[in-house]
Order: structure tokens, then C-alpha cells, then sequence
């Protein structure tokens, strides 16, 4: 089964039978360490749920420009009856901290599951859903992640950042330099 047709299969199973009016805001997700991090939370109505969540992580903050396409699949998503959550993760965007790309994604990732699974409009069951850099943060979370995490469809990602930075053992200044620069940007 491709990719896609998973996806759309795992919405089709979850999904309540009706479409409903959206409600968004925007939230402030605490960490264990007391950073925060910045969230769209967009919901099929204001009556709180609960509601299945479709979460994703994204190190770009733009997302307008650079991620445009997962904005619009979540928004349809909500109409199926599911909240989504895109979370800009740690220094990105309006996200508190900072540091190297994806070093806290482990430790965030499972904050913010937890977090999400604590909230009252959350039914106590999350999918994740990410593509390239969006799937990175995915795959760091997983392992150990609670049972509420019922499925995560990561797309186009390394789940070896190792590889990635040092393929074959040599390391890729270039690339590694030129998209953390641009992530940067993308983000001002």
C-alpha cells in the first residue's frame, strides 16, 4: 500500500461521520524544562471535543511559504472531525529555546504528546503525521512514546540523523550548513 492510500485509509477509519464548524486558536505548549512551545490547534467546533488529533512538528515557521500543502491537509482533516495540531518546535518561529535542530525533539515530542493526551478535547488518541524535516521529529518521539500515539506516517525523512549528517562517515558540512541557514530563514 502506498504511502497516500494509508494515510487516507487511517483518516477514513478514525473519522466521525460528520463534518462540523472550525475552531482555532493558538496555544503555548510547556515543556518539562520550562520552556514553551508555540501551537495552531484547530478544532472541528468550539464544544471542546473530544476529538481524535492529528499532530505535527515542524522545525519551519513559515508555513505559509514552506509548508503550505500540510496546513491544507490538516484544515481538511478537521472537517472529517479530527483536531490538528502543528507545533513549531523548539527556537522555531514563536517556540521558546533554541539550540541545534532536532537535538530536544525526543524529550518535546513526548512533552507535547503527553500534554495533548492531558487535554479535554483530546479523545486519547494521537496520530502524527510529518514529511521531511516534519517526519524527522516523528521518529525521534517514538520510541517510548505512550500508547496513545497510535500512528505516526512520516514521508521523506531519515530516521538516522547520523547517516544524514555523516554519510558514510564523512561529514556534510555543505548541506548540513546550507539548510540550517535556510530553516533560519525560512523562519524570518
Amino acid at each position: 500500500m502506498n504511502p497516500r492510500s494509508f494515510l487516507v485509509a487511517a483518516i477514513v477509519l478514525l473519522a466521525p461521520l460528520k463534518a462540523l464548524a472550525v475552531y482555532e486558536t493558538s496555544v503555548m505548549v510547556p515543556m518539562s524544562d520550562g520552556v514553551n512551545l508555540y501551537a495552531d490547534l484547530v478544532m472541528p467546533d468550539a464544544s471542546g471535543g473530544p476529538f481524535p488529533v492529528i499532530l505535527a512538528r515542524t522545525p519551519y515557521t513559515d508555513l505559509d511559504a514552506q509548508q503550505g500543502m500540510i496546513r491544507d491537509a490538516l484544515d481538511m482533516i478537521v472537517n472529517l472531525g479530527f483536531a490538528t495540531m502543528i507545533q513549531h518546535t523548539r527556537g522555531a518561529g514563536l517556540s521558546e529555546g533554541g539550540g541545534l535542530p532536532f537535538f530536544h525533539d525526543r524529550a518535546d515530542g513526548q512533552d507535547t504528546l503527553d500534554w495533548v493526551l492531558d487535554q479535554s478535547w483530546s479523545d486519547g488518541r494521537v496520530m502524527q503525521v510529518g514529511a521531511s524535516a516534519l517526519a524527522i521529529p516523528a521518529y525521534l518521539m517514538a520510541p517510548g512514546a505512550d500508547p496513545g500515539m497510535i500512528s505516526q506516517v512520516n514521508l521523506i525523512a531519515t530516521p538516522d540523523l547520523y547517516e544524514a549528517v555523516f554519510q558514510g562517515g564523512a561529514f556534510r558540512k555543505d548541506d548540513v550548513e546550507s539548510w540550517t541557514q535556510w530553516v533560519g530563514e525560512a523562519g524570518s
